[in-house]
């Protein structure tokens, strides 16, 4: 009966430091997943922030075009008139020079 429990414990301390191996290996697995994620998480915060900025941004703009619009017609309008108003004169300007000569 001794020789059997002695053959049971050495066997249990066989199985005992060979789940040992397997539960460290566990551990490290687990803290090696547990930082993926904390870094992950991260990462999706960091990309949160900038599409948040980038929506910020892009409702400013939105907002601005109508204005940028407006002020490019109206320069667009000043030069037409002064294009029409120089024509006029060298339109008048060559009418004169031709009643001359």
């Amino acid at each position: 009966m001794q020789d059997r429990l002695e053959q049971l414990a050495t066997s249990c301390t066989t199985t005992e430091k060979h789940l040992a191996k397997i539960h460290g290996g566990y551990q490290m697995r687990n803290k090696t997943l547990r930082q993926k994620m904390v870094d992950a998480h991260e990462a999706l915060e960091k990309v949160r922030v900038d599409l948040d900025t980038k929506r910020i941004v892009s409702v400013g703009e939105e907002a601005a075009i109508g204005g940028r619009l407006e002020k490019v017609r109206e320069e667009v309008e000043a030069v037409s008139k002064r294009e029409r108003w120089a024509q006029e004169l060298y339109r008048e300007r060559k009418d004169e020079l031709d009643a001359l000569s």
